[in-house]
């Protein structure tokens, strides 16, 4: 997948931030596949989680302290670990999708 000679040509002419800050102007909603107008901003949406078993961890944690005299100490903690979740699927919506499935994720109920 080529681009045209005047395409990079004028990516070439222009600065790195220009681009970066035109790119950042709008976005197609994962939802509706809507192109969203500039000055609008993208909600990111969890669709999915799943749960996953985090390992025991030895001496994870570091806590940097200065004792009485004023000397630096160091003190580790072990992490426990244990179950938690984590995101699968996140989609990035505009607003009036985001505001149409937090309704439909409210009216789900769990028995």
């Amino acid at each position: 997948m080529g681009c045209s000679f005047w395409t990079f040509f004028y990516l070439s002419s222009v600065s790195a931030s220009a681009i970066t800050s035109m790119l950042k102007l709008v976005f197609y909603c994962q939802k509706c596949s809507e192109l969203v107008s500039k000055g609008i901003k993208s909600i990111r949406f969890v669709e999915s989680t799943r749960l996953i078993r985090h390992p025991y961890r030895s001496k994870a944690h570091r806590i940097v302290y200065f004792d009485d005299l004023g000397k630096r100490r160091v003190k580790f903690f072990d992490d426990p670990g244990g179950l938690g979740s984590q995101i699968a699927a996140e989609i990035c919506v505009c607003p009036k999708c985001a505001h149409e499935l937090m309704a439909e994720r409210d009216s789900v109920k769990i028995e």
